[in-house]
């Protein structure tokens, strides 16, 4: 949203799977005067993008484009900014980020406006 609100000329998607978190997006959205650009949804990343964007950030989501590990294997990065390549136009830009946790957090750490979140669907 800070990308957005910097930028009166973008428009922004964000897309999860949680709706608790979709709701919250969208209270933070109407507070800073956003609505109008930015576009919350609650569902799968990999059927609810647009064919093609011009810019992408993707800050600690590499899990969509990863096959469900539950042995917290690492995740293939490769594969996920393979997948960001696929939506992006040339000379897009692209923000990408993602945290390599040593051990998996404590639930203290995990808990996130009240809820109880694990990262990466369990998958550190």
């Amino acid at each position: 949203m800070r990308v957005i609100a910097a930028a009166p000329q973008c428009r922004g998607l964000g897309v999860d799977l949680d709706a608790d978190m979709i709701e919250h997006g969208r209270h933070l959205a109407e507070q800073r005067g956003l609505t109008d650009r930015i576009t919350l949804t609650a569902g799968d990343a990999q059927t609810s993008l647009p064919d093609v964007a011009e810019a992408v950030i993707c800050i600690g989501a590499s899990q969509v484009w990863n096959p469900p590990s539950e042995q917290n294997l690492p995740m293939n990065y490769a594969r996920a900014l393979t997948s960001i390549r696929a939506y992006v136009t040339r000379r897009a830009r692209v923000a990408y980020g993602e945290a390599i946790w040593s051990a998996p957090p404590t639930l203290k750490r995990s808990r996130v406006h009240g809820h109880e979140r694990v990262p990466a669907g369990g998958r550190v």
